[in-house]
């Protein structure tokens, strides 16, 4: 006589157990989905290209992203800071919010630009950890004044992670315009074992261990340059020159990176001879 077996029962409380997936078909599918086919292409493929200009104010760092325009069509400027007003530039002003700079960022104005130039990134940092202290709450469900008040390192992740959503929006047009930045300078000690600590200037942008805007942006840009004024030493004290130096290769006092330059670029008032150089273009 055969013996009746019992349905296995699923534990109170304890919910079933979800479809497994099926590697080429949906859940719990055996049928495998038309499988997409993909070509083989060579050669150099033309494409945009993204660069972040930093360095102290008043450097020159607004008039040399304007210059773009002595080699490429005129670049549109997102002036979240108002830098250039002095320039005789196109752009767009007004944003007092980060849902402002999104709002810009899908303009007609920005779908039609080739170059368009974020004045500055630092000021839309800003603007995200506003907007973090006005809509995100704490686990408790309070509003804090301050991003140290969330917890240990909860203000910025929630910063990093909302600089993310802009960075999708930059990924986005990347795909068929020039993406140009500008950042504003810090430094930031930096231990040396084998004598003295020193100052390494970095991208004025937020930084800590878990969430890091700062690596992000070095790390997204094809280019990120500084420049600096040169330095003179007179009386065995140093000083600041008239000349300024694009920097396109790090060194051991700040960061630089550069797929294409490898020199440093003295560059003079009005010379377009970097974007010459980055774009492959003569002068127009």
């Amino acid at each position: 006589m055969a013996t009746a077996t019992a349905p296995i029962k699923t534990p109170p409380g304890k919910p079933p157990a979800p479809p497994k997936v099926t590697p080429g078909g949906g859940n719990g599918s055996t049928q495998s989905r038309d499988r997409k086919t993909f070509s083989v292409s060579t050669g150099i493929k033309p494409h945009y290209t993204t660069a972040c200009i930093y360095g102290e104010g008043g450097v020159g760092k607004t008039t040399l992203a304007s210059l773009i325009g002595k080699v490429l069509a005129p670049p549109l400027f997102i002036d979240v800071e108002g830098g250039s007003q002095d320039l005789d530039v196109a752009r767009i002003i007004g944003m007092e919010t980060l849902d402002d700079v999104i709002d810009a960022l899908h303009s007609q104005p920005v779908k039609d630009a080739e170059t368009i130039v974020i004045d500055t990134l630092t000021r839309v940092v800003e603007l995200e950890v506003r907007w973090t202290l006005k809509e995100v709450k704490t686990s408790k469900g309070a509003n804090v004044k301050y991003l140290k008040h969330y917890g240990f390192g909860e203000g910025d992740v929630y910063v990093y992670e909302n600089f993310l959503k802009f960075q999708e929006e930059l990924d986005r047009l990347a795909l068929d315009k020039n993406i140009i930045s500008i950042a504003h300078c810090c430094s930031q000690k930096k231990p040396n074992p084998a004598g003295e600590d020193y100052l390494e200037y970095q991208p004025d942008l937020p930084h800590s261990n878990n969430a890091s805007i700062r690596n992000k942006i070095r790390n997204w840009y094809l280019h990120l340059f500084f420049i600096e004024m040169a330095q003179t030493v007179a009386k065995g004290k140093a000083k600041s020159g008239g000349t300024r130096i694009i920097h396109a290769t790090g060194q051991g006092h700040f960061w630089a990176k550069s797929k294409t330059i490898k020199e440093s670029i003295i560059w003079a008032e009005d010379s377009p001879m970097l974007w010459q150089q980055l774009f492959n273009k003569e002068a127009k």
